[in-house]
């Protein structure tokens, strides 16, 4: 995570260059980019699952390199991402993304859940109506 426009996606592209310099096959690295409307409602599991069926590599195939950019567009990537790491000891992930877009996002859901309970049709307690 880090500010905004301060190159976490080049940086990214240096990674896949250094991988591929070093004789990674170019089929064992994943890059992607969360925020593309493609990636809308799949969760990082699919997305992997999706790469692995077009790079048409086995569960089991490895090292593998996979590369989230602007991750901070998926709802609970945190648990997501940890599950990952968790599950697949031969893959490394690799995970990019502003840090205001998701401590905007953090604010607006906790707007959102406490605007639900400040609803006009519940009074609060210790307030007369009018």
């Amino acid at each position: 995570m880090g500010p905004r426009r301060v190159g976490k996606t080049v940086l990214l592209r240096h990674v896949i260059r250094r991988l591929l310099a070093s004789g990674v096959p170019p089929d064992h690295i994943c890059y992607l980019s969360v925020d593309h409307p493609l990636y809308n409602g799949l969760g990082l599991e699919r997305l992997l699952e999706a790469f692995r069926e077009a790079a048409g590599l086995a569960a089991a195939a490895g090292p593998l390199y996979v590369l989230f950019d602007e991750i901070q567009h998926l709802r609970d990537w945190e648990v997501h991402l940890k599950s990952l790491v968790d599950t697949y000891a031969n893959i490394r992930f690799v995970a990019s993304g502003s840090a205001a877009a998701a401590l905007k996002l953090k604010s607006l859901e906790h707007h959102r859940r406490h605007s639900r309970r400040m609803r006009a049709d519940r009074p609060l307690e210790g307030v007369e109506r009018l």
